[in-house]
This record gives structure tokens, sequence and C-alpha cells, in this order.
């Protein structure tokens, strides 16, 4: 069988999809869940992955992410030569579309068929204000009349960006949400600071590039990867001369919250590596400007730097 999950909300199809593997997994062995992206299956065979035979009995669940969006042509061919063929019964292949793509390609013909292809459109502003509710119970987090409509107002419809500002909220106390309820501009900040305290290279460009395709400007990508560096640099000083957590908090004017995530961050390297890579971005911030390099590809360099362990 072959799944197609794709759409614009990217956050409701990787639900979908989350839902799936759990119920897989709830009856098979986790080593029969394979995922691939297109960066991935270009260097491998499709057959081999495809009918390879598992050391542990039942079914098999591969996860092919991002293919239509990021394939070459040629392993868009290769895989729908595969897909039109004959597929094992005990076989399931979920196509998962996290980017916008090309409909026109005949892959995606192939691939969206009726009761096995769902799409997942921007929800409409009618049904928004409920899936912020939704999902903020699913968070455990009661939100008051006014939280719920600045929530649907700085969101636009993006369900990502409702994830990231209820995952700030439900870490603090209740008192405090009114004054933390972020702009959209501050939401997608913090989501990409959260990205790199998690030192996960996928999440902070899958974020970066996220922002760039809405029409965020690359100088205010870089200013949030340059206010992250900062506050990185002043917390590792704060800490090497001894202040304590609430002194550190006092001094650099954050959010308690904030100030407890960078913190084993700021950390992990010596302030010496921090300062560096702050002058490396201003440089590659003057590069941008001058069109000596993409955003993009300053972007990805810059993070690649940031996040290496």
């Amino acid at each position: 069988m072959i799944l197609f999950l794709y759409g614009e909300d990217s956050f409701s199809s990787w639900k979908k999809l989350q839902v799936i593997q759990k119920r897989f997994l709830a009856t098979q062995d986790a080593n029969n869940l394979t995922t691939f992206t297109a960066h991935d299956l270009e260097s491998q065979n499709l057959s081999d992955i495809m009918n390879a035979v598992s050391l542990w009995s039942g079914q098999r669940l591969i996860v092919l992410r991002d293919v239509l969006a990021e394939g070459s042509a040629e392993l868009k061919d290769k895989l729908q030569a595969k897909l039109a063929g004959e597929i094992e019964p005990s076989l399931t292949i979920i196509v998962w579309e996290s980017s916008k793509f090309d409909r026109r390609q005949s892959l995606y013909k192939l691939l969206n068929k009726p009761k096995l292809a769902e799409e997942f459109p921007i929800p409409s502003p009618r049904d928004l204000p409920g899936l912020v509710t939704k999902l903020a119970n699913e968070a455990g987090i009661v939100l008051t009349p006014s939280q719920q409509r600045a929530i649907v107002a700085m969101s636009a419809g993006d369900l990502w960006l409702v994830h990231s500002e209820l995952a700030k909220l439900a870490s603090c106390p209740e008192n405090l949400r009114d004054e933390l309820i972020s702009t959209s501009d501050q939401t997608a900040t913090f989501a990409l600071q959260d990205a790199i305290v998690n030192q996960n290279i996928a999440e902070v460009l899958q974020v970066l590039h996220k922002q760039l395709a809405n029409g965020h400007d690359s100088t205010l990508l870089v200013g949030s990867l340059a206010a992250t560096l900062r506050n990185l640099i002043r917390i590792s000083d704060l800490l090497s001369r001894g202040s304590s957590a609430t002194e550190v908090v006092s001094a650099t004017k954050l959010h308690p919250f904030v100030a407890r995530n960078l913190t084993p961050l700021a950390l992990s390297r010596p302030q010496s590596e921090w300062r560096l890579l702050y002058r490396q971005l201003t440089e590659l911030d003057w590069n941008i400007k001058i069109g000596a390099i993409a955003a993009d590809d300053a972007l990805d360099l810059a993070v690649s730097k940031l996040t290496r362990r």
C-alpha cells in the first residue's frame, strides 16, 4: 500500500504521520520502520530498500520524505517506476511532503489517488480558533479567550508557529503567559532558537527555510541568529565570573525561561568559540548584503557551524 501525505499545512500532515507510525509500532518491531529523505535516496538502490528482507518478521513501513520537492529528476523517474509496479502486501510506503512542490510532476499524479492521498491545506480563519484550543489541550494548557485570540492572530494559520508558542507557554507559570505571547516574528525567532538549543541541524534548517519561503527578510533571520549568539556569549561570560542563575536573568534582561534554555548550550563550548562564530556571522551578513553569497547558502553555512557538536 502507498499513502501520500502533503499540503501547505505540513504540521498537520506531520501529526498524521506520527499517528500512523505510533499505530504501526504498537504491533511491529521498531527495526521494521525506516525513513529516507530525498537526499538519502539519491545514494540508495530503490530495489534494495523495497525488497529488503527484514530480520524481524511482520509488516514493514517505509517513509519517503520530500521526494517531490527535493529529489532529482532521475530519482523521481526511478521511484515512479517502482511505485507503479506491484508492492509487497507486507510493505506500506508513505510519501510525506513537508514542502511545496510542482504539481505538474507525473509522480504526483501517480501518488494522488482517492482514499490513499490526503492533502492538508492551511486552516481557514473559521477553523483556526478550534485548532489552537485543541493543540493547547494536548499541551496541557487552558488558554483564556484573549490568549487564544492573540495566538490565532500571530500565527496566520501556521500551526508550526502555534505549536512553538504553546511549547513556550507550557513551561511558564500561568500568570506570565499574557506577557510571553509573541508577535509572529518573535514566535519565529523562538522556534529558531529552540531548534538551536536542541542542536538539531535539520530542524534549524527547516525553520530557516520555512521562514524564508514565508517572506521573512534574510537580514532579520541573521539578526535572530546573532541575537542568540550574543545571549550565549553574555551567559557564558556571566557564568564564568560566578554569577547565579538569578543574576544571569537580571543582567541579560532575558526571560527566565529563555535564560534557562540557553544556559546548557552556552556552557557546551568555550566562550572564544561563541565570539568567533559571532564574527563569522557578521561577515556572512555583510556578504549577503553585497550579493557575494545567497541568503539560503549563508544561513545554511551559519547553522552548520552553530549546531556542530
